[in-house]
Parts: C-alpha cells; structure tokens; sequence
C-alpha cells in the first residue's frame, strides 16, 4: 500500500511544528490545508503554516531547522519559491555580498534568480538574504534559524554526487547552472548533468540509481519526464 499526502502547491510539508511566530491575524479554524496555504500567500510577511488535527491553521513568519514532533497532530508546511528545494540550514560562505539584505522570501528568491552566479540562498530568521555562488552536500543545521535553498532548473530534480562518466564533451563548460540545463535541455542525447563547484557543467547520457558522494563539491540534475 502507497500512501499520498497532497501537498499545497508552493509549499513543502514536514511532521511537526516550529513553535511561536505565530501570526494571529490571519489565525484560522476550521479550514482545509490548500485554504490555509492560500491565507498564508495572501500575506507577504507569512514564510510557513503549521496546519493542527486538518483544520487548523497556524499561519508563521519563520520557519526552523528542525521541527518539534511533540504532537503527532501538527503538520508544518514551509513556503519554498517557484524553483528552489529547500534544505534546514546552511551552507556556510560563498555569500554575493553585493545582493544581501533584509527582503521577504520572494524578493530573496528573485535576486537569487537575477543574477547567474547564484545557485542558492539562505534565508535567515525569516527575514535576511543570503544569496551564494555555491551550495553544499550537508547543511550545517547548528542555527535552527537558518533556512537554504537550492536553485533547481524547471525540468529537472537535484540530488548530491554524481554518476561518473557517459559524459557528453562537445557541451561541457564552465557556465552557469541555468546555462547548463540549457545545454543539456537541447540535446536529445542528454538526460542529466553534474554541476562541480558551482561553475563547471558535465551533460551525460544516462544518469544511476545512487550517486557516488564522494566529493561535496558534486550534485546532479536529472532531466524528469512528463507523462501527459
């Protein structure tokens, strides 16, 4: 037996709650998860929602490393921008000074999307931006304030290491991560891509079922089929 829990789009759902932060305004009861998800949208401050026993909603300004699990009943919902997969934590370093700041999570979302040198961001306490050229294997969830996420080209799903060889070698380069999805995006041969250190793009014609992890510095993108 599978067992599927829809979850609102725009979001990423974990057992738990990040307790306080709790935004009273727009405190709701009786209303499902997707409605809960929507009143949290409708607020530019709201960044999570913990949704109580189905009904309940809890909307949050920040979210947390890691969730209490106190109460079974609790579900958390992080709000994760068009693109990104979210990660508890950090990867410390490689920060883009130069588009740091005190912003909401969408405005952090779009610098990051704005520049070509960014493949990441954290966003800490739910207020401040921290855009990075790079990312990493294993965020360090030492602050439960610190939040990552990871820019994922539409198309493709992101997991750490690589899956030596079958490396495509007319199309490899040192380019940027939405330049390389591209690349690997217009060749039919190519149905994924390991991306090293932030900057130098392998298009490969086949992809595995484990990636090898041993260097930190490799994570791989394979290209998801659509079944219409």
């Amino acid at each position: 037996m599978c067992f599927y829990d829809k979850v609102p789009s725009g979001y990423s759902m974990r057992p738990g709650d990040c307790g306080g932060n709790d935004i009273w305004a727009l405190y709701r009861n009786d209303v499902t998860r997707q409605e809960c998800a929507q009143i949290c949208d409708s607020s530019p401050t709201c960044n999570a929602f913990m949704h109580y026993d189905n009904h309940r909603c809890y909307p949050k300004t920040k979210g947390c490393g890691v969730t209490s699990l106190s109460n079974s009943l609790n579900i958390f919902y992080d709000k994760v921008p068009d693109g990104y997969a979210l990660r508890p934590g950090d990867c410390p370093g490689n920060d883009i000074s130069g588009i740091h700041g005190f912003v909401p999570l969408s405005e952090c979302a779009n610098r990051c999307n704005n520049d070509d040198n960014c493949i990441s961001f954290m966003y800490f306490d739910g207020k401040e931006c921290y855009p990075k050229t790079k990312t990493c294997s294993q965020p360090s969830t030492a602050n439960p304030k610190n939040v990552f996420y990871d820019k994922v080209p539409s198309g493709y799903a992101m997991r750490p290491g690589d899956c030596p060889g079958n490396d495509i070698w007319p199309i490899h380069g040192f380019v940027s991560l939405a330049e390389c999805a591209r690349r690997c995006t217009d060749d039919p041969a190519c149905i994924s891509f390991m991306f090293f250190d932030g900057r130098e793009c392998y298009p490969k014609t086949k992809t595995c079922q484990s990636t090898d992890k041993g260097n930190p510095k490799n994570f791989f993108y394979d290209k998801m089929v659509i079944i219409e």
